[in-house]
């Protein structure tokens, strides 16, 4: 907690001192509304944040090598420099001197770009491969709660005193090295593998490089007005908008198609922006209301941009391409940033003016992004049921087999005495019959016993009395525990004396598999009685039954009571979950779980059958960080129906998202 304390404590006065240095470079100009003087420093310093996402790998592996105290303690003198020119008035002494803080934004920006690497490495040393995910997360929430509370008190020191804002970003740079050794001291121990090398990006991701280009040409054009004085305080509006976030979008994403969605959100931008800028002059003079709703806006869809990219990369860039993917979106969104900048220095010494250039740029931004949308962007479609979009990996097994097999009376007579025992303790709550199921793939045979029809009415009519609507969807055999079992029986090598966590156990289909391969297996659902079912399915089966638990992943305290057993200690290696994504609720709490149980290199193999629900949870996955490989089986099932099952494989991102550490269109 110490570590994650400190390493907090150091992004927040990184990013603060970084916004104070930058408005003493670009709100400081000759005159007050001086557009073209912001532009040529904002262009001047975002240029190293695109260029370091172009260098080879190796290059930039070597800047991100380097130490990241040393680059803060470099940050912290080219900070003071700046701000003692500003203090001393030598941005008012002629070109000369312009030229001189072109080249302080420069070095300021190539020193920010090179401590971003960095402060990925040192986030990998530092903080447990279980918590990249969520440290991410939280470093997005705090880029962005910098941008909201920073700019005013940053603007009102640049004008009050600049030799006291050299100090205070000075020091605030000092802290950011002092947490960050604190960090790196304690955990140093972690390891800090290599991204993988890929061999391309996929040409339905053009679409998002695209708005990520686009949305940096819209933030580096409203910076160049929003840094000038009385913009600080707008631009605070912006970080309020950004703070809100992305509204929630997965039923959205499930009925159109993702680059749809990412260009209506770059036509809301472009409306707001050019809105903004023409409803008066000068654009800071008009109706408070307008900028007060206008700005925080903004601000949403910028992070709405941001996580659209993010789910859309983790799910469409095979494998390792999802690097190269991330390092030409930051590129794009540097590029972007750059030309934005580059308009308004234009466009203020024409008759389009600076506020006329920044609505040229929004309004580029959505036909630049139309355009993309029309070479290669459908093919991003992230749709229910467009997994055949999804890396080459992608198989679909078309089998037939005989469907709707007859159930038979069970008989215990000659089994064991644990067998019959549980079959007599079942026996008094349910009435029970078999069926006999085949894997498609393996052709495995398994006996199951399953409650008949009227004992699954009877336990629906109970659950839907129970407060909490806990259904028993686990009395049926579903075509997903059947797709599963046949992945652990194809990938016998990997679960073979592995210890084995299945969520939701069901009747023991995918149990029966597990143990059969030699599996460590313990099972885990709500109630004792689908544990007994699934254990007297195992014996019966494979003559070796499972460890069970039964705990309700949906509530908190069940958990840590769960976590606290001696079987959970050090977590499992390889979870399993078939067909437990059924309400809207399910998602997020087996996420959680699914987290704190999960060992750093773990995997979750999930199957679902086209779920909604289950797209939440991967959208969800993959805002953490999560990578994900996805095939679908087609056959046809026990329950008579030959509807496609999803097989996804998750496992954590050997890389903190750094994607969510970014701060969008306004990332410095």
């Amino acid at each position: 907690m110490t570590t994650l304390r400190s390493r907090w404590i150091a992004r927040f006065a990184q990013r603060s001192a970084l916004w104070l240095t930058l408005f003493a470079l670009a709100a400081m100009p000759v005159a007050r509304d001086d557009f073209a003087f912001s532009a040529t420093i904002l262009a001047a310093y975002f240029a190293p944040l695109a260029a370091i996402y172009l260098l080879p790998r190796s290059p930039r592996a070597r800047l991100r090598a380097l130490p990241e105290p040393l680059y803060l303690l470099l940050l912290a003198a080219a900070a003071a420099a700046i701000w003692l020119l500003a203090a001393s008035g030598a941005y008012d002494a002629g070109q000369m001197a312009v030229a001189v803080l072109v080249v302080s934004a420069l070095v300021l920006g190539l020193l920010a770009a090179g401590a971003g690497l960095a402060h990925r490495a040192t986030l990998r040393r530092s903080v447990s491969l279980v918590l990249l995910g969520p440290a991410g997360a939280t470093q997005s929430f705090i880029d962005r709660a910098v941008l909201a509370v920073v700019p005013i008190p940053a603007g009102i020191l640049s004008l009050i005193d600049p030799a006291l804002g050299a100090l205070l970003a000075g020091a605030l740079f000092a802290l950011a090295t002092v947490g960050v050794l604190i960090a790196r001291q304690r955990g140093e121990a972690a390891q800090d593998p290599e991204p993988g090398t890929t061999a391309g990006i996929a040409r339905g991701l053009l679409v998002y490089q695209a708005a990520a280009f686009g949305g940096g040409a819209v933030a580096g054009a409203l910076l160049s007005l929003l840094l000038v004085e009385p913009g600080a305080a707008l631009l605070a509006l912006v970080g309020v908008g950004m703070l809100i976030g992305a509204p929630p979008m997965p039923r959205v994403l499930l009925r159109v198609s993702a680059p749809a969605i990412v260009l209506a959100v770059s036509a809301a931008e472009a409306i707001l922006v050019a809105g903004m800028l023409l409803m008066g002059q000068p654009w800071y003079a008009q109706p408070a209301w307008a900028l007060i709703v206008a700005l925080p806006l903004l601000g949403i869809a910028t992070t709405t941009h941001d996580a659209l990219r993010r789910i859309a990369i983790r799910r469409l860039a095979p494998d390792g391409a999802y690097h190269a993917a991330e390092n030409a979106g930051r590129a794009a969104l540097g590029s972007g940033q750059v030309v934005g900048a580059l308009a308004v220095l234009l466009g203020a010494s024409s008759a389009l003016g600076a506020p006329g250039a920044v609505v040229f740029v929004a309004v580029g931004q959505f036909i630049i992004v139309g355009l993309a949308f029309v070479a290669g962007g459908m093919r991003a479609n992230l749709q229910v049921g467009g997994l055949s979009t999804l890396p080459v990996k992608s198989v679909v097994h078309t089998l037939s087999w005989a469907t709707n097999p007859p159930a038979q009376a069970p008989d215990f007579s000659g089994t064991g005495m644990r067998e019959q025992r549980l079959a007599r303790w079942i026996g008094r709550q349910v009435d029970l019959e078999r069926l006999a199921v085949t894997l498609p793939i393996s052709e495995r045979h398994y006996a199951i016993e399953r409650p008949v029809d009227a004992s699954r009415e009877r336990l629906f009519e109970a659950g839907r009395a129970d407060p909490d609507r806990q259904m028993p969807y686990w009395a049926k055999v579903w075509p997903s525990g059947v797709a599963l079992a046949d992945v652990v029986v194809e990938r016998a090598g990997q679960v073979k004396g592995a210890r084995v966590l299945e969520l939701g156990a069901g009747l023991g289909v995918t149990a029966c598999a597990v143990l059969e391969v030699g599996g460590q297996l313990m099972t885990a659902d709500y109630s004792a009685l689908p544990l007994a079912i699934c254990r007297l399915n195992t014996l019966a089966n494979t003559g070796r039954a499972p460890r069970a638990t039964s705990f309700n992943w949906r509530y908190p305290p069940e958990v840590a009571r769960a976590m606290a057993q001696p079987d959970f200690r050090g977590g499992f290696p390889l979870i399993l979950a078939a067909d437990v994504l059924y309400e809207g609720r399910d998602a997020i709490p087996l996420l959680h779980v699914i987290e704190r149980l999960l060992t750093p290199d773990g995997q979750l193999w999930l199957a679902e059958p086209v779920r909604r629900t289950a797209q939440r949870f991967l959208d969800a996955a993959a805002e953490l960080g999560w990578d994900i490989e996805s095939r679908q089986v087609r056959a046809a099932w026990p329950d008579a129906t030959d509807g496609p099952v999803n097989l996804h494989f998750l496992r954590r991102s050997r890389e903190p998202d750094a994607v969510a550490g970014d701060l969008g269109g306004w990332r410095l």
